[in-house]
């Protein structure tokens, strides 16, 4: 459905299409698994996403893979801002309705 919905924003503001990968990054956070490791001889948090097993099958994919580093983070944010940006500019160029009274 969202994938959907990014499609049909695409479609109707071309210039200013968002990226699938806000959409892997989405289902990742609300569907992967975080798993705490030893990385460099740190401690960190890696976000694991999975697909779904083949039928019968008692191993899957990995989707997505990320260590959970604070780059990581900002990263993420900046995308994620840069792809609201994209959404508010999208806005400006609707026209604009009288109130409703």
């Amino acid at each position: 459905m969202l994938r959907e919905l990014l499609g049909r924003f695409n479609q109707r503001f071309p210039e200013q299409a968002l990226s699938d990968d806000s959409i892997v990054l989405r289902d990742a956070i609300a569907h992967g698994r975080v798993l705490p490791l030893v990385y460099r001889g740190e401690r960190v948090l890696k976000l694991l996403k999975f697909k779904k097993p083949a039928k019968g099958s008692r191993t899957a994919e990995v989707a997505f893979a990320a260590l959970l580093t604070p780059d990581w983070f900002r990263a993420q944010e900046a995308f994620l801002r840069e792809e609201v940006e994209k959404v508010r500019g999208a806005a400006r160029t609707l026209p604009r309705q009288a109130p409703a009274t």
